[in-house]
């Protein structure tokens, strides 16, 4: 028995499994840095934006169902994203004319939805609200 053990304070086992109990406003504030983690990312390629909020969600997935929820919301509307460019641009370069040209949204809209998005997604997040991107398809299980 050591010495701490013998005052109170629970042995490093108990601590280490008990989830420790998080203020909300933290708990928030990271559930919006995975928002803004996908947006200096998603300047140089649209969905790029994805590695930022997957890397938010490895790290910080355990400390809320809420910082789960939303990392993963984040990560899913970044691919999203990608797969929406990714069509633009076969659009965009494999046709020419009216093809090419109905492709040009297809090709620059996720360049704008990837980084205006995600800011929105932050602030709403930082306030407490549980933010659901629009046109997002649920890719990471749940």
């Amino acid at each position: 028995m050591s010495e701490l053990h013998s005052l109170g304070v629970p042995d490093e086992t108990h601590v280490m499994n008990t989830p420790a109990i998080r203020p909300r406003a933290m708990v928030h504030r990271i559930a919006s840095y995975a928002h803004l983690a996908a947006v200096i990312p998603a300047l140089v390629v649209p969905g790029l934006g994805a590695l930022g909020a997957a890397g938010v969600w490895w790290v910080a997935r355990h400390l809320s169902p809420v910082v789960d929820e939303q990392s993963r919301a984040a990560v899913d509307f970044q691919l999203t994203v990608l797969l929406l460019a990714v069509v633009g641009f076969v659009g965009l370069t494999s046709g020419l004319g009216v093809p090419g040209v109905a492709a040009t949204p297809w090709f620059f809209a996720p360049f704008f939805l990837s980084v205006v998005t995600p800011l929105f997604a932050a602030t709403a997040t930082s306030r407490g609200e549980v933010w659901r991107y629009p046109l997002s398809l649920r890719l990471m299980q749940r």
